[in-house]
C-alpha cells in the first residue's frame, strides 16, 4: 500500500467514524457489581408504559398512572460481572415524557419527548 493510499484510507476511516458509520450499535448503559442504579420516569397525567432493565437483568414492563408526576426504580447491581441499565417511557396519547438513568449518583442517560400524538423517551 502506498503512502497516498494509506493516507486516503485513514481519512475515509476517520470520516466514517465521525459521522457514525463505523460506530458501535446503541446499547444499554453498562454497570459494575455493586453500582447503585436509579431510573426516573416522568410523564403527564396519562397512563404511560414504562420498560426497563430490572435488578435481575431482565426487561420489565409496567403500565403506570403518571398523575403523580414521576416514578422511580432503584437497585444495586449484584451480578459479579456487572449488567446493563436501560429505560423507556411511552405515552400513546402524546404529551411530555422523560427518563433519566443515574449510576452511582451520576446521570449517564437522559431523554425526553413532547410529541402531540405519541411520545417515547428512551435512555440507554
Amino acid at each position: 500500500m502506498t503512502k497516498a493510499s494509506k493516507r486516503a484510507a485513514l481519512i475515509i476511516g476517520m470520516s466514517c467514524a465521525a459521522i457514525g458509520l463505523v460506530s458501535t450499535p446503541a446499547h444499554a448503559e453498562s454497570t459494575d457489581q455493586y453500582d447503585a442504579v436509579q431510573y426516573q420516569f416522568c410523564g403527564n397525567n396519562d397512563v404511560a408504559e414504562l420498560e426497563f432493565t430490572n435488578k435481575y437483568g431482565n426487561s420489565q414492563k409496567e403500565f403506570v398512572d403518571m398523575s403523580d408526576g414521576c416514578r422511580y426504580y432503584r437497585f444495586t447491581e449484584t451480578d459479579e460481572y456487572g449488567g446493563f441499565a436501560s429505560a423507556s417511557v411511552t405515552d400513546e396519547d402524546g404529551g411530555a415524557v422523560s427518563c433519566t438513568i443515574w449510576v452511582n449518583g451520576r446521570v449517564v442517560a437522559k431523554s425526553n419527548d413532547n410529541s402531540e400524538y405519541y411520545s417515547w423517551a428512551s435512555c440507554y
